[in-house]
Order: C-alpha cells, then structure tokens, then sequence
C-alpha cells in the first residue's frame, strides 16, 4: 500500500507538471508512471496442443507523450509506454501445474484525444480521454519438461478510455 500511495503521488505529481506546461503553451510533454494489477489468464499452444492458465505478477508501466493542445478544452497526443510482467509457474489443462519461469512484455503506440473540463474545484479539474493504437508483446517461457523454451511476439489493436484529475500546482 505504501508502494502504491507514492506511486499514485509521483503519477500527480508529473501530470500536474505537464498540465502548467500545457497552459502556458499549445505544446507539451508529460510522464507516467503507474502500478498494473494481473488476474489469471489462458493461454493456448497449437503446436504443442497444450492451453491452461497463467498468473502475471503486479508490474509497474512507464509511459511518455508528447501534446497539442488544440482548444481550451481539447487535447490530442501520442503516447508510447511499456511494461514487462514475470510469472512461475502455467496450470496446463490435463497435465496439472508447471513449475517455469518466463515474462510477457509489451509496447503500446497510442494516439489519445482528451476532453478537459472548464470546471475547476481547489485546483482539481476532470478530463475523460479515449485512445486508438497498436500493442506490441513479446512472450517468453523458460524451458521445463515436457516442453522447451519458447517465444513469441504479436501485434494487436489496442484501445483505452478513461476519466481522471488534474491537480495544478501554484
């Protein structure tokens, strides 16, 4: 909880600096940082013919944009960001559970656009934002019997929405 609560102030903090850089002009840069929370997922191999379950452990993501403010109230940018998350272990259908290592990590390329609204409390003021990109993963596994180290990599289409608070410093 401690980890998250300085998190969550660094992440503030950083927004709030990119949105006095934002005010004073059209252009501008801001950083992210954040705490991904994992449930279990299924995986499927069709070579192997083997599917199940995987756990991700919590990760922390990075991410970076660069803005233009159009109006007062909208805001487009591109965002990269990146994270990698380890797991130990599969449960394989059938087989039961595999003691192994590996990581997932990806990229994402993000076109986002933000709506800011003109209300202002204590110097609090909300957004929502949507965003369009493409997700990049590289997958690997460590080699355990029956099976051996393997890898992959694909690209998806990746999509966000969400909703916030910017807090201005003075």
């Amino acid at each position: 909880l401690v980890l998250s609560g300085l998190i969550l102030s660094f992440m503030m903090v950083c927004f709030a600096a990119s949105e006095a850089d934002a005010r004073s002009s059209r252009l501008y840069a801001s950083g992210y940082m954040g705490l991904n929370l994992h449930s279990q997922s299924a995986f499927d191999e069709s070579s192997a013919n083997l599917s199940g379950d995987y756990e991700l452990k919590n990760t922390i993501s990075f991410a970076g944009a660069l803005g233009l403010k159009l109006t007062p109230n909208w805001r487009v940018e591109g965002e990269i960001s990146y994270r990698k998350a380890d797991f130990d272990k599969l449960d394989v259908n059938g087989s039961g559970t595999l003691n192994t290592s590996g990581d997932i990590g990806t990229w994402l390329y993000m076109v986002n656009l933000y709506y800011d609204f003109d209300t202002e409390w204590r110097n609090f003021r909300p957004y929502v934002t949507g965003g369009l990109g493409i997700a990049s993963h590289d997958a690997f596994v460590d080699s355990v019997a029956p099976a051996v180290d393997a890898s992959d990599d694909s690209f998806e289409f990746a999509y966000q929405l969400g909703g916030g608070v910017t807090y201005e410093l003075q």
